[in-house]
């Protein structure tokens, strides 16, 4: 599959990441992972140059926030590099067992796209579990610290490892009813209570007889006068009576005040200048002014005669210690020493991978269900040396219902040389996944598959689905891959 952004594309890389293979000797886990590929431009052409490219592991396959992220500057050889991730900053707990896509940005161009699954490889930070025989040293249970010895010795509890206690159980039946037993003797009469509330007050009774009417009684006193009240309405306007006979002229009234002056007229003109007038006498001197600043100095005058020499004069103190001069030019070499003795040999380390390849295809395959179907296009001639196979399968799948892939070798499923489990139904071999929906649905997987002969082969990718029909890759966007490694043995 090619993974594509901007101006580069980046040829499938699920079988780049490898963490190494465990010895005999049970070698510590590497803390790096290698990852390996070859880039491409936008004309398809292979990549030399150097480039800074980051590297970035995320826990969803659209996140945006990564978990882990490290950028290395890799020289492309025609188009390949080789890279080993984790070496400038710790994976730390990234690999805690859940599913993680690894993102690749090259230069300023955004992330390519998709992001690739992190596939399971022979070597893990973490296992999810282990199968067959393991190799401590030793036994450690947290809380109860070592139980099992370097020589196997159950040195834990002599009672063993008490366990968490149980939830408790459901509660049993209940039992039959007990017969009665026989009546008790009469107790004493207890005390008096204390007495009851007061009740509430009964019905009125009906109203007596109306009695006779008592004699009158004196005056009582005159009550005070009231307010007067409000004054009646005006009355209408009697006729306007004859005009009287006119008066006589009164006296003439005292002037008003003086009204407000008016404003400023404007200013006349200039008259002629007068006559100077006489000088008047002199004032008095005024206060003496600050100093002036000091003149230049004069040239200096001839050198005296030298006096006589006077005392010495007490030794002043030491002086500061000098800087330290430039180191000096470094001697000649001396001659070699006889060789030492050579070191023992040290131990055995991890086997590699003995053989690998890889093929891809973007060749349109439509497959019915009903049974497995071989794409013709992934098929790959190998040589193997009798070592299991390390198989990656990478394909995008869409249509039909549950769809499912797995390796076969010379036309055979490649878990029946080992003796791999398998259900009576084949299509659970590999698993199934949901192909459905009318998008691409990716399909990967890797597998360690053991009892493969020495000899030449043919390997293969088969497809099925469990109904309609499945279309497996095509050739304008969704390529898929395969890729094996043998280890040795």
């Amino acid at each position: 599959m090619r993974r594509t952004r901007g101006s580069w594309s980046l040829a499938s890389m699920a079988c780049g990441l490898v963490m190494g293979v465990a010895s005999a000797a049970y070698a510590a886990v590497p803390p790096t992972l290698t990852h390996q590929g070859r880039l491409f431009d936008d004309m398809g052409a292979p990549v030399n140059a150097t480039l800074d490219v980051a590297f970035a592991f995320y826990d969803d396959v659209i996140s945006d926030t990564p978990i882990w992220t490290e950028t290395h500057a890799i020289t492309f050889e025609d188009g390949y590099f080789s890279v080993s991730l984790g070496a400038d900053t710790a994976f730390g707990d990234a690999f805690d067992g859940k599913q993680l896509y690894l993102g690749i940005t090259v230069g300023q161009n955004a992330e390519m796209s998709p992001r690739s699954l992190v596939a399971s490889v022979p070597f893990a930070f973490r296992a999810g579990d282990v199968t067959g025989d393991i190799h401590p040293t030793s036994v450690f249970i947290q809380g109860f610290g070592e139980v099992i010895d370097k020589d196997g010795n159950w040195v834990g509890p002599a009672d063993g490892l008490q366990g968490p206690a149980g939830p408790p159980g459901l509660p049993g039946a209940v039992g039959p009813a007990g017969a009665v037993g026989p009546a008790g003797p009469a107790g004493a009469i207890g005390p008096a209570g204390p007495a009851g509330a007061v009740g509430q007050a009964g019905p009125q009774g009906p109203t007596g007889a109306t009695g006779l009417q008592g004699i009158q009684g004196p005056a009582g006193a005159q009550g005070i006068q009231g307010t007067i009240g409000p004054i009646g309405p005006q009355g209408v306007q009697g006729p306007v009576g004859a005009a009287g006979p006119a008066g006589a002229t009164g006296a003439v009234g005292p002037a008003g005040a003086n009204g407000a002056a008016g404003p400023t007229g404007p200013a006349g003109a200039v008259g002629p200048a007068g006559a100077t007038g006489a000088v008047g006498p002199a004032g008095a001197n005024g206060a003496v002014g600050p100093t002036g600043p000091v003149g230049a100095a004069g040239p200096a005058g001839a050198n005296g005669a030298v006096g006589p020499a006077g005392a010495n004069g007490a030794v002043g103190p030491t002086g500061p210690i000098g800087l330290t001069g430039a180191t000096g030019t470094t001697g000649a070499t001396g001659l070699t020493g006889p060789i030492g003795p050579a070191g023992p040999a040290g131990p055995q380390g991890p086997s590699g991978v003995g053989n690998s390849g890889q093929v891809s295809w973007a060749v349109q395959a439509n497959i019915s269900s009903g049974s497995f179907v071989t794409i013709p296009a992934s098929l790959m001639n190998i040589v193997t040396t009798g070592g299991p196979l390390m198989i990656t399968i990478n394909t995008y799948l869409t249509g039909g219902s549950h769809a499912t892939c797995r390796p076969v070798i010379d036309g055979v499923w490649a878990g029946s040389f080992g003796g791999l489990p398998q259900s009576g139904d084949p299509f659970w071999q590999e698993g199934l996944t949901y192909s459905a929906g009318g998008v691409w649905h990716p399909w990967h997987k890797t597998r360690l598959y053991p009892g493969i002969p020495a000899g030449p082969h043919t390997l293969q990718v088969q497809c099925a689905t469990d109904g309609g029909t499945v279309q497996v890759c095509n050739s304008s966007s969704v390529a898929c891959s395969m890729h094996f490694f043998e280890l040795k043995q």
